[in-house]
């Protein structure tokens, strides 16, 4: 347990630090893993909104031009909603594609 991933859990669940300091780490990890997990679904639910409201907006001042098309969210966002089964070397490899930056290795091992 580090101080980063401690306060991370504090602004993003009801523990107490107490709470926290008596997980074992197995079960540190695990809270850890899912509130990363909670969140990454979470922010791309959010982003899937947003390719929406563009591919209907582009999709509408589209209507006004010589080649219409009509546009989906795919073409606004890539990827699947995240699952929680991913293999490591997939989830790296979409981080990196999206410029995402994923948690120290440090805290990474130590669910393994």
């Amino acid at each position: 347990m580090n101080n980063e991933t401690i306060i991370y859990l504090l602004r993003k669940t009801s523990l107490t630090r107490t709470e926290i300091g008596k997980l074992t780490l197995d079960q540190y990890t695990t809270l850890l893993k899912e509130v990363y997990y909670q969140e990454s679904v979470e922010e791309y639910w959010q982003n899937y909104k947003w390719a929406a409201i563009m591919a209907l907006l582009k999709t509408l001042v589209g209507i006004y031009t010589k080649h219409p098309k009509n546009y989906q969210v795919k073409d606004f966002l890539k990827g699947e909603a995240p699952t929680r089964n991913k293999p490591q070397n997939e989830l790296e490899e979409l981080a990196s594609k999206h410029n995402v930056k994923l948690p120290t290795k440090e805290i990474k091992n130590r669910g393994e």
